[in-house]
Formats: structure tokens, sequence, C-alpha cells
């Protein structure tokens, strides 16, 4: 294939394609129960070219099998210069709501909160793959590294969890943001986001990244004021020194079992819009309970046992009026 010279508006078409997507797909959707009320709001779209230096810096910011532009290309088995190529990444705003909610929480996330992380991620899982094939339609061939086959999550003695391809490293290369002290990305939509990207093979104009360090955006890093974000934190992970990711995921692990909303909600919401529970959300279902913090095992056990001799009960109604019905109507 011809090496594409793309025109300047290449972004607007995609920005106008991923706003299309987001506001008409029904994976955008909290779910039944809340209307029509979308998961992301309006996404911020950035570029960068395949041949940036900044690209290789990563193997030694990120990890040494962290990919670049071109080999991840090569993983998805297509062939280019690295020059061909432009890496576009998206910012995923969470809407207005869930950050107002969640933000009234010292400890735990807010249903909204959890409905926008593991929905809203499928929702830019299925975003990923879409925007490779709107690409592919109108000629122009791409990947999304994260959903290749030989795309993993990696441990590293230096940074702990890494990947080959992180979507917040992508980020900051495509000038949306730049680090704070948790190493979640600042952006100008702020940090309640969610990130994606795709390599495609085609020339897109870009400008110089508006920041010239990776935590600019970041006024504790900056000067040490502010700070919110290390008072906010429920698990003691953030500290001046930065983010102890091990302590952070282990907060995580047990407070996933502590939870004040009703996640049966969350499961009837998702068979009720036909949509499957992914094995992740499922897990984290599992390990949920109605209950705030009692810190019971029986009140936890008698709680689970209830709701299932409930919906026994209920499904049990459901059957004899069912026949009821039908016999009425036989006759």
């Amino acid at each position: 294939m011809e090496t594409i010279l793309v025109r300047a508006n290449l972004l607007e078409f995609l920005s106008a394609e991923v706003i299309r997507f987001l506001n008409e797909d029904p994976s955008n959707r909290m779910g039944e129960a809340w209307g029509d009320e979308r998961i992301w709001e309006q996404p911020l779209l950035g570029a960068a070219n395949g041949a940036d230096p900044i690209f290789e810096t990563f193997k030694d910011t990120v990890d040494p099998l962290h990919w670049t532009p071109i080999e991840a290309f090569a993983a998805g088995g297509l062939e280019a210069k690295a020059e061909e190529l432009t890496a576009v990444s998206w910012v995923l705003p969470k809407n207005e709501q869930t950050k107002k909610d969640n933000a009234l929480r010292k400890d735990l996330t807010t249903e909204r909160w959890a409905r926008s992380r593991f929905f809203g991620e499928e929702a830019n899982i299925k975003l990923r793959v879409h925007l490779v094939e709107f690409l592919k339609n109108a000629g122009i061939e791409a990947v999304a590294p994260t959903r290749l086959p030989d795309w993993s999550r990696l441990n590293s003695e230096r940074y702990i969890y890494t990947s080959k391809w992180s979507e917040r490293h992508i980020a900051y290369a495509c000038g949306l943001g730049t680090f704070g002290v948790s190493h979640g990305l600042i952006t100008p939509l702020g940090k309640a986001v969610r990130l994606g990207s795709v390599v495609l093979r085609g020339l897109i104009p870009t400008a110089p990244r508006p920041y010239t360090s990776y935590d600019e955006y970041c006024p504790f890093k900056a000067n040490k004021t502010c700070g919110a974000c290390i008072k906010r934190c429920p698990s003691g992970a953030l500290s001046k020194r930065g983010n102890d990711k091990r302590l952070c995921s282990a907060y995580m692990d047990n407070e996933s079992a502590r939870t004040s909303w009703n996640t049966s909600d969350l499961t009837a919401t998702a068979a009720a819009s036909a949509r499957p529970v992914s094995p992740a959300l499922q897990v984290f279902l599992e390990n949920s309970t109605d209950t705030v913090r009692s810190g019971s095992g029986f009140v936890l056990l008698w709680v689970r046992l209830s709701a299932n001799c409930i919906l026994v009960f209920s499904c049990f109604l459901a059957v004899i009026h069912q026949h009821i019905c039908s016999f009425y109507n036989a006759v």
C-alpha cells in the first residue's frame, strides 16, 4: 500500500467519529435504570508521529519491552516505516454527576464510579476496535495496540506494574497531559478519565507538546503546593515520595469487598440491557456486599443468603403466576 499523506483534518475526522460513537453506541450508557445517561462526555484527541524520539524513552521510563508505534504496528502483522505512522490517543472524561457524587465519598467509590470503571472501559475497548475498522474502511491501516494478542501487562522490579503499551504514556506523548503524584495523567479535561489509542499508517501534522516536563501540570510536583490527592487517598499509598503501588493494590483488593451500594442492581442492569458482565466485574460483584463495613462474616453471610432466598422465591412466584395465567387463558 502506498504511503498515505493524510490531510490536516484527519484528526478532526476521527474526533467526529469518536463523538458519534459515544453519543449513539449503547455501550456508553450507565444502564437501563439510569435512563440515557452517558458514561463518557466529550472526548479530547491528540497525535504524535511514529518517529518521535519520545517513544524510545518509554523503554526506560516504562519498561524495556514497551512498544514503539512501529513495534505495535508490526505486532499487528503490518509493515511501515516509523515516520509513516501516527499514534492517536483520546481522553474520555467521566460525566459531571459521577465526579460530584464520588467527591463526597471518603474511602469507597460510588456506584456511578464503579459503572464508569467497568462498563465504561468495556465501551472504551469497543471504541478501539471500532476505530480500527472505521479507518480500515477509509483505506487506512491501523491497529489498537492493547487489543493485540501479544500485548500484555508486565511486572517490573523498578515500576511494579507496567505493560507493553501504556495508554497514559501514549497520551502524554500525544500532548494530552502530564503525570501527577499518583502517576495518573492530569489532562485538560481533568484526571477522572480513561484513555485509549490506535496507531495508523498515515501522516497527521502535529504541534509541539504544550509542556516540557512529565509532571508540569501537577502543582505539588512543580512547587510543593496542593497535595490534595495525598490527603484524600484512603489507603495511605500516596505521599510526598510518590505512589506505593503495592499498598494501593492491596487496599483496592480489600476494599472492593466493602461497598454501600446495591451490587445486585448493577448485575440486573447488565442482564436487562443484554450486556454480559465482564470477568473483572463479576469478581468485583462476587466480593461485594450491600452492607456498610459490618466487619462481621456472619452478617455478610446472612445478607447474601437472604438475597439469594428472595431471588429464588421471586422466581417461584413468577412461575406460579405464569401457570395460573396460562390456565385461565386456556379456558
